[in-house]
């Protein structure tokens, strides 16, 4: 079966009570949860809050289809790239919370003049792995969209081609 959802990136200044009533309105099966600075979620909201939200959504048949999690693993700084690992991992267990089946992330946007080449594929797929692997764990998948300096099958491919690219990882 085929499910519709919608982003709640098209609705940035409704509450969650429109959202999901207008998704029920509307005819939706489920709703992406934008996260992020300017999103509905993040992973620090008070518990009673999620209990709220996911509350709402059992009471209404509605899905937590995906959260978007704004993440980029571009940096050659170890330390920026595990800020980025542990924020993907913090959305993570915001999906398992909410029953969401992905997190959706970005891969990032290159500094001016740079040219993605192997070493940049291998540690994004190596970030990539060790998020995917935690999602796995519990039970959520990460989503990469093609986005920003990655929009290209050709440069979007290479990060999957690398050894041992995990199977909790989907290109959407």
């Amino acid at each position: 079966m085929n499910l519709i959802a919608f982003s709640t990136l098209a609705c940035p200044h409704w509450p969650f009570e429109t959202i999901i009533a207008k998704a029920v309105e509307y005819g939706y099966d489920g709703i992406e949860w934008r996260g992020g600075p300017d999103g509905h979620i993040q992973p620090g909201m008070p518990a009673v809050q999620k209990q709220t939200l996911q509350k709402m959504l059992m009471d209404t048949g509605l899905i937590a289809v995906a959260l978007t999690a704004y993440t980029s693993f571009v940096s050659p700084s170890a330390k920026e790239q595990q800020s980025n690992i542990d924020e993907l991992m913090r959305y993570t267990d915001l999906a398992a919370e909410l029953d969401a089946t992905y997190v959706r992330t970005f891969l990032g946007e290159l500094p001016e003049g740079i040219k993605p080449d192997p070493s940049l594929y291998r540690n994004i797929s190596d970030c990539l792995r060790v998020a995917a692997e935690y999602a796995e764990s519990v039970g959520v998948k990460i989503a990469v969209e093609p986005h920003d300096d990655f929009v290209r099958s050709s440069t979007v491919a290479p990060i999957f081609n690398q050894p041992q690219s995990p199977d909790a990882l989907r290109v959407i």
